[in-house]
């Protein structure tokens, strides 16, 4: 039956070719017309798509604008704070420079405390994955005070009986007292999961949040402290997304002159995901949403002639009552 048609097809096209041709031209109109997201509306979904595969990974957070990348706060108790009070401008506590922890460190830090001190249950997590380690250190903590003689120097005092007394040549002693104590840096590959965003620790109604440890500087060759610019204390998880594929997408209507909209959902997924990750201790440490091995972003695009731009507000009514499928 099908060779029978196709024979047939074929004899109409060889008896009036012109025919055939005014056929099929239409038939491609009315395909145009009536499928299901027309060329136009699917092209636009496309560009759409390209555009959010244009986003940069490494600025900013997708939960405020335009960027791939995908932050998550970690909780403040994850930290470890035991060393005491670090002076922000004298830097009276620092630690003596070893191996592994100098000027030239380069990492995330995640605090300390007295050697031995227990991690949480969130950095035992990222030891146990090879991603921070225990830093032994020795920490320097540095006293300037009054010496024991210009304590007892008293200078108003009754002069009948004798001159003054002279006041004492040493009034100032620098003293210095040491502690052994344990780091904890994620160092290296691992690090780059971690980032210093100020916007993950911003509270909400204008709360601020406890503030994280402050890192320990190291002595230099000078005997001055010295925090390695290579350390950031993380305020968060960051890993970058990718731009799968449109799910559905809406018709691409007029809204002003020369102004295009456009309502696109679109599946991203992680580009790359360590296996860390998924540890239930580094998930309960994480604020806000979860982290999930694929997500449905919905966005709505508009567009006045100079490519697809963002818009500030998404209505999902057009996609609930006309929205288009792409593949499954």
């Amino acid at each position: 039956m099908a060779r029978n048609a196709a024979v047939a097809v074929a004899d109409a096209i060889r008896r009036s070719p012109r025919r055939a041709a005014l056929v099929a031209a239409a038939a491609f109109g009315a395909w145009q017309v009536l499928a299901p997201g027309d060329n136009d509306d699917r092209r636009a979904a496309r560009e759409v798509l390209a555009t959010v595969r244009a986003w940069p990974e490494g600025q900013g957070s997708m939960d405020r604008d335009a960027s791939r990348r995908l932050c998550r706060r970690v909780n403040d108790e994850s930290f470890i704070d035991g060393l005491g009070f670090l002076g922000n401008v004298d830097r009276r506590k620092m630690a003596l420079p070893t191996p592994d922890y100098d000027a030239n460190t380069a990492g995330a830090y995640f605090g300390g405390g007295p050697r031995g001190v227990a991690p949480s249950p969130f950095l035992q997590a990222l030891m146990d994955a090879g991603v921070v380690r225990r830093v032994p250190v020795t920490i320097v903590t540095r006293t300037h005070q009054p010496t024991a003689a210009a304590l007892d120097y008293v200078p108003l005092q009754d002069t009948i009986g004798g001159p003054l007394p002279p006041p004492p040549t040493r009034q100032f002693e620098d003293t210095e007292s040491r502690m052994d104590a344990d780091l904890f840096i994620a160092p290296g590959d691992g690090a780059a999961w971690f980032i210093a965003n100020p916007d993950l620790r911003k509270g909400l109604m204008g709360i601020a949040p406890a503030s994280t440890p402050r890192i320990v500087p190291v002595r230099d060759g000078t005997g001055n402290a010295a925090v390695p610019p290579g350390l950031v204390t993380p305020d968060g998880i960051c890993y970058p997304l990718r731009a799968d594929r449109v799910l559905e997408y809406t018709d691409a209507k007029t809204v002003g002159y020369k102004l295009r909209e456009i309502t696109v959902a679109i599946l991203m997924k992680p580009r790359t995901m360590p296996g860390w990750v998924s540890d239930p201790r580094v998930f309960g440490a994480l604020m806000g949403a979860p982290v999930l091995p694929e997500d449905v972003r919905v966005w709505t695009f508009r567009n006045a002639g100079d490519g697809w731009r963002l818009s500030g507000l998404t209505d999902m009514r057009d996609m609930a009552s006309n929205g288009h499928y792409l593949g499954d």
